[in-house]
């Protein structure tokens, strides 16, 4: 996927304008023991199903195109 800064700034705004908060965080207790830490929250009246959580994403890049992946089994243009 390999996103710029801009593009993921951009990408989180148009999430934002379509009803979706997006959380992307990585958990220090799973970075400390060697397990993949990052994670993702999906919520709000755009979101499916009213929300989903995305874990144990190795990289940040990986994490965002999973929860992109979930948006695309979703209406809408989220390609």
């Amino acid at each position: 996927m390999g996103l710029s800064g801009t593009e993921v700034e951009e990408l989180f705004e148009r999430l934002g304008s379509a009803g979706v908060g997006l959380l992307i965080e990585v958990d220090h207790a799973r970075l400390a023991t060697g397990e993949d830490p990052w994670a993702a929250t999906i919520s709000g009246p755009g979101a499916p199903g009213g929300g989903v959580r995305v874990r144990g994403c190795g990289t940040f890049q990986q994490c965002l195109t999973e929860v992109l992946a979930v948006l695309r089994d979703e209406p809408g243009d989220w390609e």
